[in-house]
């Protein structure tokens, strides 16, 4: 059976990796729901002692493994990918948006493999609107899970107060869990 697959941006993995794990390239629920994370999101990591301070897990032996295989791209898709990145990276300038190098790449890749991304990050839904790249923030996706009975309702309010003992909320993550869930988890 085809997988059902997802590009995570680098917020999305550190915010469910620990949670839901081993979160990538682990075929879920009866669609196969499948993450995935580019390659340069360990140059992302490695070069941000903020990143590695806050996420030290990250560099454990079992997460390391988990992030070792991609989406691969055909020679087509990767010439795509390559000319989205420029295009992604001009628009973003122009659009004056703070979207990093990181993420246009992973964008771009979620575009040229044709997947949907998850994101929370308002400068890169601008730009996934602009190319038209499906996307979805962190509560549609925990709702997707749900809805395809991967996790429990319980389970999305533990992930809920770990984001929030972390004081990592996404934007609006708040509000899009209420109006997702129909429920205030406020503690």
């Amino acid at each position: 059976m085809k997988q059902q697959k997802f590009l995570v941006d680098s917020n999305v993995y550190f915010r469910l990796a620990q949670s839901i794990h081993p979160l990538l390239c682990n075929p879920m629920g009866p669609n196969r729901i499948t993450l995935y994370i580019i390659s340069e999101f360990e140059l992302e990591y490695f070069r941000g002692a903020e990143l590695q301070n806050k996420f030290g897990w990250v560099e454990s032996e079992d997460y390391a493994l988990n992030r070792r295989k991609f989406i691969p791209l055909s020679k087509k898709q990767k010439f795509r990918r390559e000319n989205a990145i420029d295009a992604m990276a001009d628009t973003s300038s122009e659009m004056r948006l703070t979207t990093g190098l990181a993420d246009i790449k992973a964008l771009a890749h979620a575009y040229a493999a044709e997947i949907t991304i998850l994101t929370d990050d308002s400068d890169l839904i601008k730009l996934a609107l602009e190319f038209e790249v499906k996307f979805l923030k962190l509560a549609q996706f925990l709702k997707l899970l749900v809805d395809e009975g991967i996790l429990q309702i319980g389970r999305v309010r533990e992930i809920y107060n770990y984001l929030e003992e972390m004081k990592d909320f996404p934007k609006n993550f708040e509000s899009d869990c209420k109006a997702i869930f129909g429920v205030g988890w406020n503690s």
